[in-house]
């Protein structure tokens, strides 16, 4: 690979250098020079090493016209140099005018009158001359209009000529480090051209380690191909010492000192704002000087992002750094951690971190985590901090009150919440020891992480006490106290918002939930929104609007989507919302996936309410499948597990309790649970009562009730009253009484699309009510009959309807479940699921699966 370097040039020279042997000829940069010499200037410019002069001259071996070549050097600052040259060069490249110069006219009329027919002058090394008479010569070929000198510009910077004049005329073409840094394609062509191979892999890591960079990437691959392996390109250190040389000689001593200084404090940044480059220095002139030595050369480059962000070159900021340690080893640490409060306080969380870890000073890093990054716990980033904390070593934790948080919130995230209380003690009595201003940015988060142990366990009174002594806390703490008061204040208005919800405080759950939701998506903890989102939706279908409910669940689906966060645990409130309202739809397939989210999110570490709530969900779906001794024994199992101080979830197991009491036409333990306290009941409650009396024959405390829950305006609690008053109306003969309860619960079904009522209801009894009212009306009670099976039909299932257990096998048929699959779904065996199979083949008239779900969406089934 050696043989690939141009010659050296000679300075001061009108022959042009020679090429190698084996030189890897680039078409697309020579098109872009056959390109830019139809007009009057082009202007190659980069930073050492990145092939200028090869490729000017490469392309000039094969261009069709005559081309001059003068290579500059300090010499050609004198004017008559410059001139002598130039012309000697301008002979060398065309046809001289017999007529001698006279020096008569200006400098471009002088050299013209030697050029017959048009020339390409090739001007090499630009950057050389800096005086402003020669300059100025220079800027007169320039403005030539016949354009019978085309000129190439090659240099190390852009040129103090008036080359925007010719760029705003269109005239100008750049060629700059970003053309002429290699492809992989043309990496892999200048390997072939000597005889060398490489994987695609390490080609790309090469590629990738040199950006391109002529003499670094042949530098190496030479290093590459010698040792056959990437440790080299890999190592943060191990960029070649051909490589380092090379741009400690061309790059960094040609630096001024303050420029050499700038580069070497910011080489710890991956990308360099220009303010914290300022920041670091202590110069207020950043990006000033980002930019001049972005034009200067290719190695500092500005970034397309955004403004006054700058990069550095990898193996240069390799270089830099190698600088730093040598020469400064003792300011990379405090570089490290200015860097790290600049990110921090900017919100950019991931690269505080990571320059806090870098300084290895831990109780720094204790500090930065607990005065900033906390909330990254539920927020997209939580694996930033969970990498950070896991960083921590062991042995620093015990003496610094912020270290021993740190730990206990990394046990909190991998699920020990029964260890996290030592380390809570710790910082508790660490903190007495400070002044109360002194301890705030760390006792805030401490209950933070007090009130989310609290929830865990389920104690949902202290919970709500806790979170109002956090949010009093909050609201007294001066502007700038607490970086993340944001954030703080949106879980603790959640958490807040959630005691109340399982106190069976909804109203004030209500409001607390709305505000977490709206302050965690103005502070960013997604987690935190989720969460709301789906507390949100348990209020809603506890208030029997399933839309509003389905509506809730959806946005927080859709949020955990968005950000690839469907697993964690705050979407499992919003997956058990979607459950409880397919289930009141019978959409039962799409109940037992929502379930099935539910179930799979990371509930670690477990919370005790949801746990529950899940059963209760799974018991609910077994009710909607007409199993109610299955659905009991399910509520018996988690009878012990139901958190002491969370009332709703006891109100819950209850009602659910009860409905499975009404299934097994068992009435007395209903009226055992609620007829004591009729008043205060909730419309479910009033509902299930007023079932229990109906069954037991006390007919006017069943109308009482069920009335009362009928104009609650609770639709699902509203649609099985109704269904309840037909019922008694039809017990008491009053034929036109039961069709006109039933039509009104079918009015509010249709609106939520509540469809469990009229399958849980007595369904001789209703679908005697429904023949009715098709005999009264003409027409018929379309939801209640499609959910009895008594839809009218047509073809082989007229005669002879599916049951309900072959209905619930029948919507599994358009999956690809096998039958063994939809067994375990259903609870059933196999065999059952196949005899169902064969009968509803028989009953549609269908010999294969995919017939029978044919005829089935025909008929209207499916």
């Amino acid at each position: 690979m050696g043989e690939q370097r141009v010659q050296t040039k000679v300075p001061g020279t009108t022959v042009p250098p020679r090429l190698p042997r084996r030189f890897l000829r680039r078409e697309r940069l020579s098109a872009m020079l056959d390109k830019g010499v139809r007009g009057p200037v082009t202007l190659v410019s980069a930073g050492a090493g990145w092939g200028k002069t090869a490729l000017v001259r490469s392309w000039a071996r094969t261009y069709a016209g005559p081309v001059a070549w003068l290579t500059l050097d300090r010499r050609h600052n004198a004017l008559q140099v410059f001139r002598s040259d130039l012309l000697t060069a301008v002979h060398g490249g065309a046809v001289a005018s017999p007529d001698d110069d006279d020096g008569s006219g200006g400098f471009a009329s002088s050299v013209l009158r030697q050029v017959s027919g048009r020339v390409v002058l090739v001007l090499d090394d630009v950057h050389r001359v800096s005086d402003p008479c020669v300059l100025t010569a220079i800027a007169d070929l320039l403005h030539d209009v016949s354009h019978r000198l085309p000129m190439v510009l090659v240099s190390r910077t852009e040129p103090t000529l008036p080359l925007h004049l010719v760029r705003a005329a269109g005239d100008l073409t750049v060629i700059d480090g970003s053309d002429l840094a290699f492809t992989a394609e043309e990496a892999a062509g200048l390997l072939e051209l000597n005889d060398r191979r490489l994987s695609e892999q390490e080609l790309r890591e090469v590629i990738e380690a040199t950006q391109g960079w002529a003499v670094g990437l042949r530098l190496a691959l030479d290093e590459l191909l010698r040792s056959r392996t990437d440790a080299v390109i890999r190592d943060p250190a191990g960029v070649p010492e051909s490589v380092a040389d090379y741009l400690m000689r061309e790059v960094v001593v040609n630096l001024p000192e303050r420029a050499r200084q700038l580069l070497i404090q910011t080489s710890i940044l991956e990308t360099v704002p220009s303010e914290l480059a300022d920041e670091l220095t202590g110069d207020g002139h950043g990006r000033e000087a980002l930019e001049m030595l972005a034009d200067a050369d290719a190695f500092v480059r500005r970034s397309g992002a955004e403004p006054g962000v700058f990069a550095y070159h990898p193996q240069l900021r390799t270089v830099l750094r190698g600088l730093l340690r040598r020469e400064e080893p003792a300011t990379a640490g405090y570089l490290h951690r200015r860097t790290a409060l600049w990110y921090a306080r900017r919100g950019a969380l991931r690269d505080a971190l990571r320059h806090g870890i870098a300084t290895q000073d831990w109780s720094f890093v204790g500090r930065l985590v607990v005065e900033f990054a906390v909330p990254l716990l539920v927020s997209k980033d939580r694996a930033v901090l969970v990498e950070a904390l896991r960083a921590i070593p062991h042995d620093a934790v015990t003496t610094d009150a912020e270290l021993s948080l740190c730990a206990a919130f990394l046990l909190f995230a991998d699920g020990d919440v029964e260890a996290v209380a030592q380390h809570v003690g710790q910082v508790a009595a660490m903190l007495t020891e400070r002044a109360p201003a002194e301890r705030l940015t760390t006792e805030v988060p401490l209950h933070i992480l007090e009130a989310a142990v609290i929830r865990l366990r389920g104690d949902m009174s202290a919970l709500v006490a806790t979170t109002t002594g956090i949010l009093r806390r909050l609201a007294s703490a001066r502007p700038g106290q607490l970086p993340s008061l944001p954030q703080y204040r949106a879980l603790a208005l959640n958490n807040k918002g959630v005691g109340l919800f399982w106190t069976d405080h909804l109203d004030a759950a209500d409001r607390y939930l709305w505000a977490g939701l709206t302050a965690s998506r103005t502070s960013g903890t997604e987690m935190t929104e989720m969460n709301a989102l789906g507390y949100l939706g348990l209020l809603a279908y506890l208030r029997g609007s399933l839309d509003e409910a389905a509506a809730y669940a959806e946005g927080a689906r859709e949020l955990g989507a968005r950000l690839h966060m469907e697993h964690v645990a705050q979407m499992a409130p919003g997956n058990l919302v979607a459950a409880l309202v397919e289930v009141e739809r019978l959409r039962m397939v799409e109940a037992e996936e929502a379930l099935r989210r539910a179930l799979h999110t990371d509930l670690i570490p477990p919370e005790a309410a949801l746990i529950v709530l899940s059963t209760v969900v799974r018991a609910r779906a077994l009710l909607a499948r007409e199993e109610p001794d299955a659905a009991r024994a399910l509520l018996r199992e988690i009878r012990h597990d139901v958190p002491g101080k969370a009332p709703l979830l006891d109100r819950w197991i209850r009602l659910t309790e009860s409905e499975v009491d009404l299934a097994r036409r068992n009435p007395r333990p209903v009226v055992a649970r609620y007829a004591t306290a009729a008043r205060s009941l909730s419309p479910a409650e009033q509902v299930c009562l007023g079932r229990a009396y109906l069954l037991l024959g006390e007919h006017d405390r069943a109308e009482e009730l069920l009335r009362r829950a009928g104009n609650a305006g609770e639709a699902v609690s509203a649609v099985t009253a109704w269904i309840g008053l037909a019922l008694l109306a039809d017990v008491q003969g009053r034929a036109n009484g039961s069709v006109e309860a039933l039509a009104r619960a079918e009015a509010l079904a249709g609106r939520g699309n509540v469809r469990l009522p009229f399958r849980t209801c007595e369904r001789p009894r209703i679908a005697a009510v429904i023949e009715r009212e098709r005999w009264l009306t003409s027409g018929g009670a379309t939801v209640a009959a499609k959910v009895l099976g008594m839809e009218p039909e047509t073809g082989p299932a007229a005669a002879e309807g599916l049951s309900l257990r072959e209905q619930d096998v029948l919507s599994y048929l358009p999956t690809v479940l096998t039958a063994g699959e939809i067994a375990e779904l259903l609870g059933i065996s196999v065999n059952t699921v196949k005899a169902h199979m064969r009968s509803i083949n028989r009953k549609l008239g269908a010999t294969r699966r995919r017939e029978a779900v044919v005829r089935a969406r025909q008929l209207g089934l499916l």
